[in-house]
C-alpha cells in the first residue's frame, strides 16, 4: 500500500494489481487518463466506529486499515 501525492502518472510505472485515484471530481486533472480508463466518480463516506477497549492496536499484516 502506498500513499502519495504527484505530479506526473509516470512517477507511478510499474506493475500493480490496482491503482485507486481519489480526486472525485478533479479527476479531469489527470489529462494522461482522460478517455483511456472508465473513471467515474463516487461519493466517499467517513464511518466512525466505536471498538472495545480491549481491542488490540495492531492491526496484523495485509489487513485494511
Amino acid at each position: 500500500f502506498h500513499k502519495r501525492s504527484i505530479d506526473n502518472l509516470l512517477e507511478l510505472e510499474g506493475e500493480y494489481d490496482a491503482v485507486i485515484v481519489c480526486l472525485g471530481a478533479r479527476s479531469t486533472f489527470l489529462p494522461e487518463l482522460l478517455g483511456r480508463l472508465p473513471l467515474r466518480t463516487c461519493r466517499g463516506i467517513t464511518a466512525h466506529l466505536h471498538l472495545p477497549d480491549n481491542i488490540s492496536e495492531e492491526l496484523p499484516e495485509r489487513s485494511p486499515s
